[in-house]
C-alpha cells in the first residue's frame, strides 16, 4: 500500500489530486486542510468570486456603450453584488467540502481538519498525530505578494480579496500592479466604484510578455474608457500616509534626463496592491525537507 498525504485538500489542485488517486488501487490517502469554512482559494477568494463581482462592472460598461439603450446609466449596487457573490461562493465551497468528506468515507481515505507541518521529508504532523508518507502533495495555494516598497508598513492598502468584499470605495486610488490581477480590478474600481485612479506601470505597456501590439491596444483602451492616469516606465520608491488619511506614492522614471532619474509623487485616498501572488508555504516546516520553493 502506497501512502500519499495531501496538504491543502480543499483547494482545486488538492481536490483534483485526491479525486484521481482515490480511484487508484493500492493507494492510502490522508487529506489535510485547515480551511474555515474551507473550499479553496479559487472558490472563496479567487477566480469564482472575482467573476461574480467583476461582471457587475462589465454590465454597466456595456450599458454605457450600447447606443440601443437610452436613459440614465444604472449604478452598481455594491452591497447586493457582494451579497450575491458570498451566497454563490459559499454554496460552491460547500459542494467542494462535501466532495472531500465523501472521499473520506472510503476505507483507505482519511480527512484531518487541521494545519499540517513537516517533521521530516516523509512525515507530516496534523491533528495531534504524525503521518508517515511515501509521497506528500503540497497544494496550499498562494498569498498576496506584498512588495518591499519603503513605507508600505505605514499605510493601509487593499488587495484584490479586499476589493471583492468592499461595499463602498473612496473617490480616488493608486494602483500598484498592472498585471493580470490589476487589469481585471482597475475597470471594476473605475466603473462600479466610480474612482479616479493612478495606475503604475513598470514597462512601456501592461502584459509585457504578450506581443507589444496587444499591450499598446490595452493601454489605449483603458485610458480612453476610464478616468485613469497611467505613468509608464517607472518604479515605486516611497509610500507615505498623508495628513488627511490618504496615501502618497513617489515613483522614479527610467528615462530621466542628463541630471539622472526624475521622480514624481501621486496622492489619492486609497492604495491598492495588485502585485501578484507567491506560494503559501509559511508554517509548513519546509526547513525539515529538501523542498526548494521558487517564486517567493
Amino acid at each position: 500500500m502506497t501512502h500519499v498525504v495531501i496538504i491543502g485538500a480543499y483547494g482545486s489542485a488538492g481536490a483534483a489530486v485526491a479525486g484521481e488517486l482515490a480511484e487508484e488501487p493500492g493507494i492510502e490517502l490522508t487529506l489535510i486542510d485547515d480551511g474555515e469554512p474551507g473550499g479553496g482559494l479559487c472558490i472563496l477568494r479567487g477566480c469564482m468570486p472575482s467573476k461574480e463581482v467583476l461582471s457587475a462592472g462589465a454590465h454597466r460598461f456595456q450599458a454605457r456603450h450600447d447606443d440601443r439603450l437610452v436613459g440614465d446609466v444604472p449604478e452598481v449596487d455594491l452591497e447586493r453584488t457582494v451579497e450575491r457573490k458570498d451566497d454563490h461562493t459559499l454554496g460552491w465551497a460547500g459542494h467542494r467540502r462535501a466532495g472531500i468528506e465523501e472521499l473520506a468515507e472510503r476505507d483507505d481515505v482519511r480527512f484531518v481538519h487541521d494545519t499540517a507541518r513537516f517533521v521530516d521529508p516523509h512525515t507530516v504532523r496534523a491533528g495531534g498525530e504524525e503521518f508517515d508518507a511515501d509521497y506528500v502533495v503540497v497544494a496550499t495555494g498562494s498569498s498576496v505578494n506584498v512588495p518591499d516598497v519603503p513605507g508600505i508598513d505605514e499605510v493601509d492598502f487593499m488587495t484584490s480579496a479586499d476589493v471583492l468584499d468592499a461595499t463602498d470605495f473612496p473617490d480616488s486610488g493608486i494602483v500598484m500592479g498592472f498585471g493580470y490581477i490589476g487589469m481585471e480590478m482597475v475597470p471594476y474600481l473605475a466603473e462600479a466604484g466610480g474612482m479616479e485612479l493612478t495606475v503604475v506601470e513598470h514597462d512601456d505597456r501592461p502584459i509585457d510578455e504578450a506581443d507589444p501590439e496587444f499591450g499598446d491596444a490595452a493601454l489605449e483602451l483603458y485610458r480612453d474608457h476610464w478616468d485613469l492616469e497611467i505613468p509608464t516606465n517607472c518604479h515605486e520608491r516611497r509610500l507615505e500616509a498623508t495628513d488627511d488619511g490618504g496615501v502618497r506614492l513617489t515613483v522614479e522614471f527610467e528615462d530621466g534626463g542628463a541630471d539622472g532619474p526624475t521622480r514624481e509623487s501621486y496622492e489619492a485616498d486609497q492604495l491598492f496592491c495588485f502585485t501578484g501572488r507567491r506560494p503559501t508555504v509559511e508554517g509548513l516546516g519546509l526547513d525539515n525537507t529538501e523542498i526548494a520553493v521558487e517564486g517567493e
